[in-house]
């Protein structure tokens, strides 16, 4: 075996033509290679590896001059066709339309910017080298590269990697041990849950709306309530058809099918009574085998532009908002994917945490608590001061303020009383009570 260099001319991090203004020449290594059958064969960058393809290329070559045909490897079909069979085998898959579009994108992107031809130029290192100068640059524009962004193509390559693995195209992925960012450090689309007067004042103002995105007022209206009410995703209720309600069923709920449903399980979701009286007839004026709301699209970007249209046209109807009333800010955004998060942390101080998670249909509870579920100030100051922290000085008037918050005392006064009022005699009871009884009068 022997080492193989390239030169590459580079401009800002990304590949150029040769004498380019302003470029960097740079010699790289490209990995060993070996001469079988007459012609120079890569085998790969690490020399242990080198060892065992070059074990399984002369393995081959035997064969073929046997005449026996061996197992074509992937390592040198074009990266332009492995990308269009991996899509393919995820189509057959039944995954959804604007999944497709964004691993194409993705894989597309990074094989073209990073200059890949061939499987073998895909690299972990090269991948690496690509985010970091995409972070750099969205630094100093501020753009929307985040961490979560770069880790979703960090998974669209390890995902593309084991891939090759499984159809027998590579020994190994060349995305093995890729490592993650943490997301939290650098999160840029941070959804706000809507307030009951919001999302009451909000419906009311779209019911009379005009047509947004082919949907008329009363249509997003009753959108908006559905999701509100179940918290479904917009690709689960535009998957809904009026088959797909039982409403006259002893509990009213819908039927989600298996691959419109993103944990792809067949679901059956609740349906509040209180909805049922106005899904009836509005159900009955549709079609009982089409799509209600046939609006999602490849990326579904539209529809979070819809919501947060009906929001500034409702906040301009109102009299006096409040500061942030049904405003999208940094930080605080507004799409359609938010009235999940509304359903849930409305749910999240009523129901158990059991309960919880199997109305968000999550593996896990956490992930329905961490994502989705906002604890607000207010709703933790009220918790705070219903615990009835008892280390507050003697007197003191955050104590008292506390006591006349929550009323009187009664339960901790009755422990106290049981506990002691049986080995109390005449004078030492009266004592008691007089101790007591300022707790009392709180």
């Amino acid at each position: 075996m022997r080492k193989k260099y390239v030169v590459r001319w580079e401009l800002e991090g990304r590949r150029v033509p040769a004498g380019t203004p302003g470029a960097t020449r740079r010699r790289e290594f490209t990995g060993f290679c070996q001469k079988i059958a007459g012609r120079d064969v890569m085998l790969g960058r690490v020399a242990e590896t080198a060892r065992l393809v070059l074990a399984e290329k002369l393995r081959d070559s035997e064969l073929q001059r046997r005449g026996v045909t061996p197992q074509i490897s992937g390592h040198h079909q074009l990266i332009a066709e492995s990308i269009d069979l991996f899509i393919a085998s995820l189509e057959a898959k039944e995954r959804s339309a604007g999944y497709l579009h964004i691993q194409r994108f993705m894989l597309e992107k990074v094989s073209s910017e990073c200059g890949w031809l061939r499987v073998s130029d895909a690299r972990l290192e090269r991948l690496e080298a690509w985010i970091a100068g995409k972070r750099r640059e969205d630094a100093s524009s501020a753009g929307r590269f985040s961490a979560a962004t770069a880790n979703n193509y960090r998974i669209a390559w390890t995902i593309w990697g084991n891939w090759l693995v499984k159809s027998g195209r590579a020994m190994f992925s060349p995305f093995r041990g890729v490592e993650k960012t943490n997301p939290e450090t650098d999160r840029r689309h941070v959804r706000r849950a809507l307030t009951p007067e919001e999302v009451e004042f909000l419906l009311e103002r779209v019911e009379a709306g005009p047509v947004r995105a082919g949907l008329s007022g009363r249509d997003r209206a009753m959108l908006y309530r559905l999701g509100v009410s179940t918290g479904l995703r917009a690709r689960e209720l535009s998957s809904l058809t009026p088959a797909s309600f039982h409403l006259d069923h002893e509990i009213p709920h819908l039927e989600l099918q298996a691959k419109f449903a993103k944990s792809r399980r067949k679901a059956h979701q609740p349906i509040p009574r209180a909805l049922v009286a106005a899904l009836a007839p509005y159900l009955a004026r549709k079609s009982r085998t089409a799509p209600i709301w046939p609006i999602v699209g490849p990326r579904q970007n539209n529809l979070g532009r819809v919501v947060r249209a009906d929001c500034a046209a409702a906040r301009g109807d109102h009299p006096n908002p409040a500061p942030g009333f049904l405003e999208s800010r940094p930080g605080a955004i507004i799409d359609f994917h938010g009235l999940r998060g509304t359903f849930l942390t409305a749910l999240a101080s009523k129901v158990p945490s059991s309960v919880l998670g199997a109305l968000g249909r999550h593996a896990s509870v956490q992930t329905t608590e961490k994502h989705y579920v906002s604890h607000r100030l207010a709703s933790l100051a009220e918790s705070l001061e219903g615990a009835g922290l008892s280390w507050f000085p003697k007197g003191s008037p955050d104590k008292r303020k506390t006591m006349k918050r929550n009323g009187p005392n009664i339960e901790r006064a009755a422990s106290i009383f049981k506990r002691f009022t049986d080995t109390l005699k005449a004078h030492e009871l009266k004592a008691f009570l007089d101790k007591i009884r300022p707790i009392l009068e709180c």
